[in-house]
């Protein structure tokens, strides 16, 4: 029933949770830094249609509500949502609009932010045997090929056009006329699009493993912001996904650990942020929890809350 239970989150109060900031803290970014005094890039970033910093939202923020999806109790969800965020400068009115059924490939739920004026569609990773079917489905083509490339570098020679060609040509969905696992996530989606469209919010669209590959899906063809963790590359499966490289750079950042092998099946067209990850094995690596403890240590968090004791459960 289950994959690897490394990579989803443990039950409520263990692992990527918060202990939150005392009454009236905000921390600097600065106060918590690289030994070098520099962090990432993506630390800098923030999301919202809010004047104020305070009340945007952080990559940290991002990566605990892709996080959060991979609980199928609405309660466990909003355990870790109202964890994370209370005491903070975007607590308050927080709602969960859409929960989409666990047993969905790609699940789904979209959250009202109103203090960052955003809503966020948080799509869910590989947790069932189902959705490493839907990942066999979507990337194994590319990843044959990956490794035929070991012996005769044709990929390296021939134009990435002549194979994005080949990969929509043999897509077997296509032929058999089967839904396309993103289509209900893209249409809802663009609900969510034309009601932020009316009340003056952003979309923000985040996902991990196989949700942040049908994130990139769906980011590219809404053209919307959209922050992935570990997702696996489009750049050969672009025709086949009906995008384009430009839609995929103007509108996509993928959070890439080191010695996560996940990222490197098909190629990364976008921005990505490559982070550090020099302990635990490399399934662990694939860790969305893993990825938000990496981002604390380097990062920070304006919001003074503190990850310390739980990120060392996270090996």
């Amino acid at each position: 029933r289950y994959v690897s239970q490394a990579l989803e989150p443990p039950p409520p109060g263990h692992g990527n949770i918060f202990t939150p900031p005392p009454p009236g803290t905000v921390r600097d970014l600065e106060d918590h830094t690289s030994i070098q005094g520099k962090h990432y890039p993506l630390c800098d970033l923030r999301w919202g249609e809010s004047a104020s910093d305070d009340e945007q939202l952080t990559a940290l923020d991002l990566n605990m509500f892709a996080a959060a999806v991979y609980y199928d109790d609405e309660d466990d969800i909003w355990s870790v949502v109202s964890n994370a965020t209370e005491g903070t400068g975007i607590a308050g009115g927080i709602t969960m609009e859409h929960v989409e059924p666990p047993e969905t490939v790609g699940r789904w739920v979209v959250f009202k932010v109103p203090k960052a004026k955003v809503r966020i569609v948080a799509i869910r990773g590989t947790k069932y045997f189902r959705d490493a079917l839907a990942d066999a489905a979507m990337w194994s083509t590319v990843k044959i090929l990956q490794m035929f490339n070991r012996v005769l570098p044709i990929l390296n020679i021939l134009p990435a056009a002549w194979f994005q060609w080949y990969i929509q040509f043999f897509d077997l969905d296509d032929w058999m006329e089967n839904p396309d696992v993103w289509d209900k996530v893209l249409r809802a989606t663009q609900e969510v699009r034309a009601r932020c469209q009316e009340d003056g919010y952003q979309v923000i669209i985040t996902g991990h493993s196989l949700g942040g590959g049908i994130a990139q899906i769906v980011g590219a063809q809404v053209g919307e912001p959209t922050l992935t963790w570990s997702a696996v590359g489009v750049l050969y499966s672009l025709r086949r996904f009906g995008i384009t490289e430009d839609t995929v750079i103007r509108n996509v950042i993928n959070v890439k650990p080191a010695r996560d092998t996940v990222p490197n099946i098909d190629l990364q067209p976008g921005f990505t942020q490559s982070i550090d990850c020099d302990t635990g094995t490399i399934l662990s690596c694939h860790s969305v929890r893993k990825s938000g403890c990496e981002l604390y240590e380097d990062c920070g968090d304006p919001r003074g809350r503190n990850m310390t004791a739980n990120c060392r459960m996270v090996l």
